[in-house]
């Protein structure tokens, strides 16, 4: 007998039960609770938020890479496009500092260590946003580099739980679009990554 006693016809159909039940995470909008968010630097200097969040039906949701939509900084410092326009981060962290009550001039990361990808990492906290409960939409992003292909998130908007005109606008510009396919783009850009760096989607 082995160290534990466990009934092995019985966790098979587990398992199996656990395989058929699971449904795999598609592009809309989700309700959420932030486990974890904080501000990050690409060695170039961009400064970019990054979201770890529980969804609906208790899954897990780690938007930790640089993705251009959590863009604040740019490695110039600037907070604003060419246009005169803030980045999307921005507005989209004022959005969830809304939701708390705050606005984004009156949040303040504190300084504290994340493991990303099996390293140790100094990132900034934001403290007061921890547990907030948000409505998320998320579109899925192909793309592709040295002939691998990637799949990730991108955030389309964010929204208070409650507010049924932002949900519903949020999914209706997600359905006339739900994946973006960057794979043709990737291929033809000169993305330059050193061995070891993080991708840059």
């Amino acid at each position: 007998m082995g160290w534990l006693d466990i009934d092995l016809n019985e966790i098979e159909k587990e398992q199996t039960n656990m395989e058929s039940t699971y449904t795999p995470l598609e592009s809309g909008v989700y309700e959420a609770v932030i486990n974890n968010i904080y501000v990050d630097k690409l060695p170039t200097g961009t400064t970019y938020f990054s979201l770890n969040l529980t969804l609906e039906g208790n899954r897990k949701l780690n938007l930790d890479r640089f993705s251009v939509e959590r863009m604040i900084k740019s490695k110039e410092g600037k907070v604003k496009m060419s246009n005169g326009r803030y980045f999307t981060g921005i507005i989209l962290l004022d959005k969830i500092a809304k939701i708390k009550g705050k606005n984004i001039n009156q949040l303040t990361p504190t300084k504290g260590v994340i493991e990303l990808f099996g390293e140790k990492r100094t990132v900034g906290i934001f403290k007061d946003l921890i547990n907030t409960k948000i409505a998320i939409g998320i579109r899925k992003v192909l793309t592709s580099y040295k002939g691998n292909e990637y799949e990730n998130w991108e955030v389309v908007n964010i929204c208070p739980i409650d507010d049924e005109k932002c949900i519903t606008s949020t999914k209706k510009r997600i359905e006339k679009n739900p994946i973006k396919d960057n794979r043709e783009t990737n291929k033809q850009s000169n993305i330059e990554v050193k061995e070891d760096e993080e991708l840059p989607f």
